[in-house]
């Protein structure tokens, strides 16, 4: 290889090597975090920029933050003052010649969100949570009774679900302000209730049962299922008896008693289910 050509080489590594020098201190990605989102009326949110270099690591730079439309203003420290106009925009950060840009909304609503469950703490699934005044802002909850509702007006609203086959419905008033997610757990409360005097004699164990229906709407076809349990002599808990019994309809506000009998007389536990094929 001739001198020049070797020089040329030499050259060209010196420049990659100082290139590569150069890489940790230069901004290669930004994320501002939280990365969309509304902003209510005059409100003031702080934004985060976190800055990763060309190998992906975190680094301390100096971030210029601005914005873009008539949404508001934004400081060097990433604090944002939201506008009075209801409109759209978004905040730009930048470092070297990396940047990013997030949609930012200024709103006059806010939302609601939270978890449904009843009082076994089972998820209540499939259940439509609603605004008494403004039935139509409701949602229905997922498979694990997550469940959120957005623009709704600023004020007190009572926030409702409705009857079913085995709930009541339940309530709670909460206050919504502009731009603001407000958390909200519901829990709904049992349709029926059931009382039982279980009573021995002779090595037959009776039980009478009282169901009740603490809804607002007749329950047809109620049914109680009893499950009793007890430990056998290598310490297992195995079933001992039990039984489906049928209350027929039962309206709104009353009670129904049925019985029935087991040969047994010993139990630790028992389980029992009660529900109704529509109401």
């Amino acid at each position: 290889m001739a001198n020049w050509q070797l020089r040329l080489l030499g050259l060209l590594l010196l420049i990659l090597v100082a290139g590569c020098g150069d890489l940790p201190n230069t901004a290669k990605s930004i994320v501002i975090t939280p990365s969309t989102g509304s902003v209510g009326i005059n409100k003031v949110q702080q934004y985060y920029a976190t800055v990763y270099n060309y190998s992906n690591q975190v680094m301390v730079k100096t971030v210029t933050w601005s914005v873009t439309g008539s949404i508001g203003t934004i400081d060097a420290t990433g604090k944002f003052y939201a506008g009075s106009s209801l409109t759209s925009g978004t905040i730009m950060a930048q470092a070297d010649s990396a940047s990013t840009t997030i949609s930012v909304s200024i709103t006059d609503k806010g939302s609601i969100s939270g978890v449904i469950t009843d009082d076994t703490g089972a998820k209540g699934a499939s259940t439509y949570v609603y605004l008494n005044d403004q039935p139509t802002l409701g949602t229905t909850s997922d498979l694990n009774g997550n469940y959120s509702i957005a623009q709704i007006p600023v004020g007190a609203h009572e926030i409702r679900t409705r009857e079913s086959m085995n709930h009541l419905a339940a309530s709670k008033t909460v206050s919504i302000e502009a731009g603001t997610n407000s958390a909200l757990n519901l829990t709904l409360p049992t349709r029926f209730s059931a009382t039982e005097n279980i009573v021995d004699a002779g090595g037959v164990m009776t039980v009478y049962v009282t169901v009740k229906n603490n809804g607002s709407t007749e329950a047809i076809g109620v049914q109680g299922i009893y499950n009793f349990y007890d430990y056998n002599d290598e310490g297992a808990l195995v079933w001992v008896g039990g039984s489906t019994k049928n209350f027929g309809n039962i309206a709104a506000g009353h009670s129904e008693t049925a019985s029935f009998s087991m040969t047994t007389t010993t139990y630790s536990n028992y389980t029992k289910v009660v529900s109704c094929s529509s109401y």
